[in-house]
């Protein structure tokens, strides 16, 4: 709950300058491809589609769609593996605060289904918050709290915990290879020890 408070708390600190003009386009569509890394699990591979539409000066709105495989659990016995799939369309709210840079603001609906070799197979709805900052699209950094999170280690040693509530870090760079067209690279960490790199391919409309 302290997490959900202070980033609140940061949400509503851009509220008052809602007014000043915004340089920014958040339509577009973007496609990842990522590795995985983890305290407790071998390292998967994963995929991305995500997109945004500018709805106006002010809001926008985005979904994606998040798949995730990882390879066997630490100290399991072999062929224990997760499949992680997440679905979350949302609303975002964006204010300028400097030339080209932008604080961001959003909230989204979150189902995360969990596939394992594992007796349990989790299921979890909930919400996406978060809140960061953009210079131009192409340098950007969020931390976002989730309900939604995996939590596949029913039936494991006790030594593996997790929770389906998590929060992670972001900061990603695009650059321009054409028209309307950009090359990303992101990193993202959780409270779980938890790493993905991605790299990915972005069409601006």
């Amino acid at each position: 709950m302290k997490i959900l408070r202070t980033l609140l708390a940061l949400s509503l600190l851009g509220v008052s300058g809602l007014a000043m003009a915004d340089p920014q386009d958040y339509t577009n569509a973007e496609v990842y491809i990522g590795r995985q890394s983890s305290v407790f699990l071998d390292g998967g591979y994963s995929w991305r589609l995500a997109g945004s539409y500018d709805i106006n000066d002010t809001f926008y709105s985005y979904g994606s769609l998040y798949t995730t495989n990882y390879g066997a659990f630490q100290g399991s016995s072999a062929g224990t593996t997760v499949k992680d799939d997440l679905f979350s369309v949302g609303l975002g709210m964006h204010n300028a605060i400097a030339d080209s840079s932008d604080w961001v603001a959003r909230f989204a609906l979150v189902h995360n289904k969990t596939n394992t070799t594992l007796p349990d197979q989790p299921t979890h709805t909930g919400y996406d918050i978060g809140t960061g900052f953009t210079n131009g699209l192409e340098l950007s950094t969020f931390l976002d709290h989730t309900t939604a999170g995996t939590d596949a280690t029913g039936g494991l040693p006790v030594y593996i915990t997790a929770s389906s509530s998590t929060t992670f870090l972001s900061a990603a760079v695009h650059f321009q290879v054409a028209r309307s067209m950009d090359v990303g690279v992101t990193e993202e960490m959780n409270n779980y020890g938890q790493s993905n790199l991605f790299v990915s391919l972005r069409v601006d409309f």
